[in-house]
């Protein structure tokens, strides 16, 4: 996770994640996302939608080509990508 993590400070193919630890990092990242801050109350609820948009949109920027089609090379399927696309989407 520590290398996932730091994804973006490394070189182009230098590291390959499996589905599991994108789906992972998405809902990291919106849980990161929506936990409280010290703000007033008013401001609370658009901050989080804010931070949890831009969370979303990082880790789809950061996504693998590879990942991005849920159809594998050989015609199967990727049911963990779907899930985190739907989770995306949602």
């Amino acid at each position: 996770m520590e290398e996932y993590e730091n994804r973006e400070f490394l070189g182009d193919g230098e590291a390959e994640f499996s589905s599991y630890a994108e789906l992972i990092g998405l809902t990291l990242g919106i849980d990161r996302a929506l936990a409280p801050g010290n703000t007033v109350d008013g401001q609370l609820y658009s901050m989080m939608a804010a931070t949890s948009d831009t969370s979303v949109r990082a880790w789809c920027c950061l996504l693998s080509p590879e990942k991005r089609n849920l159809i594998r090379p050989d015609g199967s399927f990727d049911e963990v990508m779907f899930k985190a696309l739907f989770i995306m989407h949602t």
